[in-house]
């Protein structure tokens, strides 16, 4: 069956520069709302050992609090990014954040180690702006830009992944974990600022919710290049998860025994995939779109090589971290954007 063609948006005029092509400042404004909302769901993960003495539970419960973030950010994945065709972006966005800022003040204060998880999931639910804000731009970008742009959006979001962890190392090393939730509810109020700076946009259909959900079910059994990217996405963010859900647990203990300013600071080594979105959107732009896709992917399943090694030796876990950091690297797709 022939594949249907990708949806359009048609922008204000203050979406675009005098020569046609997506002001520059809207990439950046989407690029930072990206990395400042999504870093919500990471925060937690150096803070793993600081949580389980301050509630005195196990490293298995407080495990939890960081896969319920991640539950919940798939759980919005599936539910809230639809919206995004079905009512306007903007109003949608800024709903999202005030309930995101409100889950965090719960974080901030929460007595049980279960109230803290419940918060978590609710946090999840809303860091997904990012996965909104990616087909926004696509949609304003020009045509043989558009890999470029997702490309920069993509790298803000990956990097508010990755500064999320060094930033949550070192508040809680000078203030104590419950201060990094402190700081992430007031960057996700700035963010509300933020998204008043992007054009308005419009319904891109008048279907109801409910049938837009299973036109999503329909997309999926139709399209079989979107089948094999939601595999892709899948597993290396289920591989990206199994790292990150233990790792903190790993440096916090013996034979390393490292702080959490240490943990966040290590999570550095990250940057070269962040910055390797960039490279990913202009091969996209230039045709290579499903070469990047298959290099990438093996770059994430050859981590693992010296992730296996890195529980004693820090280097070759730096270096897994690196090559695993690659992982989203493959969504830079533009027409399925």
């Amino acid at each position: 069956m022939k594949s249907r063609e990708p949806r359009r948006y048609f922008p204000s005029r203050t979406a675009r520069s005098a020569q046609g092509r997506m002001d520059p400042k809207l990439v950046v404004v989407m690029a930072l709302a990206s990395g400042l909302v999504v870093a919500n769901s990471y925060y937690a993960q150096p803070l793993v050992g600081s949580i389980a003495a301050t509630f005195a539970v196990s490293s298995t419960s407080v495990g939890l609090v960081v896969t319920a973030s991640q539950v919940g950010y798939a759980i919005g994945l599936a539910l809230l990014v639809p919206l995004g065709d079905l009512v306007e972006r903007r109003r949608l966005l800024t709903f999202m954040l005030l309930g995101t800022t409100a889950c965090l003040a719960v974080m901030v204060i929460a007595p049980t180690w279960q109230i803290l998880a419940s918060a978590a999931v609710l946090v999840g639910l809303g860091s997904v702006v990012g996965q909104i804000l990616v087909p926004f731009a696509a949609a304003l970008a020009h045509e043989d830009e558009r890999g470029k742009v997702i490309g920069n959006v993509m790298t803000g979001l990956l990097l508010g992944i990755l500064l999320s962890r060094v930033i949550s190392g070192l508040i809680a090393g000078i203030a104590g974990w419950r201060a990094v939730f402190v700081v992430a509810a007031v960057l996700t109020l700035i963010t509300c600022g933020l998204v008043r700076l992007l054009p308005p946009s419009h319904p891109q259909t008048s279907m109801s919710y409910r049938r837009l959900l299973g036109s999503v079910v329909v997309l999926v059994r139709e399209e079989s290049v979107l089948r094999s990217r939601i595999w892709f996405g899948m597993l290396t963010y289920a591989s990206f998860g199994v790292l990150w859900t233990s790792i903190g647990f790993l440096l916090a203990d013996s034979p390393y025994n490292w702080s959490e300013t240490r943990i966040g600071v290590f999570t550095v080594v990250g940057i070269a995939g962040a910055l390797a979105a960039r490279f990913a959107g202009a091969l996209a732009d230039r045709g290579f779109a499903e070469l990047q896709t298959g290099a990438f992917v093996a770059l994430t399943a050859l981590s693992f090589l010296p992730l296996a090694m890195g529980q004693r030796h820090v280097w070759l876990l730096a270096l897994g971290v690196a090559l695993l950091e690659c992982d989203d690297c493959d969504q830079v797709y533009p027409e399925y954007n």
